[in-house]
């Protein structure tokens, strides 16, 4: 590189290099910094110049600060986010359950990015995504800009909408709904309940406020049709609408299997996700195999779902269950 184009640049060089390579753990000597831009970069950083070129990174706005022991040593003191920050919105994009594995970690790597490359290692370490209950719906990142720009923009909204089932081999399977015929609503909110995405939006054939889920959407295109439903959407507050359709869970991690009616497969999969595993038991029914917190909360769950599921073990599990009913019916006697 020639001399005067480096030392245009040198300062950007500068810039980068406090931005990802120091931290107050990681404070680095004007020799190492001089190291580091002639090797990389072929940039000569002159030592009756370094002090100036700090100054001006600081005016700009770059907090540099310096250490002495043996050696005085810089590092930039502060970011635009500090890690306790990042942790708290890399464990979000890890726990969010409508983001697959492979998309949080790509948004883990862009957060990564914000702090040093030391801090950024820790940041990726800390979540542990193959343990994590997530959707297996690679489209949903886009369908959610989509429906956002459909909301900004006031039009229409068209889609497929599925159900999960199991294939011949009784893998997770996408069961289109209207035999795969697009749906056509108009959005008018969105909400987030227990780490899903729900779309609020009026259904133009039966002329009311209905909600999908977004990560069960399929093909979502933004139409040229202006948004209707309006009024029929001033009538609800979104919120209470939210808590009046959604709601579950602690407990002891127990290994339990399940016997469920095939009609229900798609409710077990949205709760367990690819923790869950599925085998034939007859013509209409399921084992499912999962780990699960039992707690009064999941036997409740349980019972919600009435006779299309059965415990089947562990036999406490059954016991604890049969023991709680009896005491609900005592109870009513």
């Amino acid at each position: 590189m020639p001399r005067s184009q480096g030392q245009k640049s040198k300062l950007l060089y500068l810039a980068r290099l406090f931005l990802t390579e120091t931290d107050e753990n990681h404070p680095l000597t004007r020799t190492q910094i001089s190291e580091i831009l002639e090797k990389r970069h072929g940039i000569a950083l002159e030592r009756k110049t370094f002090y100036d070129d700090i100054e001006c990174l600081r005016q700009f706005g770059l907090e540099i600060e310096s250490v002495r022991d043996k050696h005085v040593r810089y590092y930039l003191a502060e970011r635009l986010f500090e890690m306790p920050e990042l942790r708290l919105l890399a464990d979000s994009v890890g726990y969010s359950q409508f983001l697959t594995e492979k998309k949080s970690r790509a948004l883990i790597d862009k957060l990564a990015g914000l702090c040093s490359v030391y801090q950024g290692r820790s940041l990726k370490q800390q979540t542990d995504l193959a343990t994590r209950n997530k959707t297996v719906n690679e489209t949903i990142y886009y369908n959610v800009d989509a429906v956002y720009r459909a909301l900004l923009e006031g039009k229409k909204l068209s889609f497929r909408y599925f159900n999960w089932t199991l294939d011949t081999q009784h893998r997770p399977h996408k069961l289109y709904r209207h035999d795969g015929a697009p749906y056509r609503v108009s959005p008018w909110s969105v909400a987030w309940d227990e780490e899903k995405y729900y779309l609020i939006a009026f259904d133009h054939g039966t002329e009311s406020i209905r909600h999908y889920r977004v990560d069960k959407m399929d093909r979502v295109t933004v139409l040229d049709d202006p948004r209707e439903g309006q009024d029929a959407f001033k009538k609800l507050r979104p919120n209470d609408y939210t808590q009046q359709l959604f709601n579950m869970y602690g407990g002891e991690r127990e290994q339990i299997t399940l016997r469920i009616d095939r009609a229900l497969i798609g409710v077990f999969i949205d709760r367990f996700g690819k923790q869950a595993s599925f085998r034939p038991d007859d013509e209409t029914h399921v084992q499912m195999i999962a780990p699960v917190a039992l707690s009064p909360q999941f036997y409740g769950w349980i019972f919600s779902l009435g006779k299309g599921v059965e415990i089947v073990a562990p036999e406490t599990a059954r016991r604890d269950f049969a023991a709680a009913i009896k005491e609900l019916s005592e109870r009513y006697q």
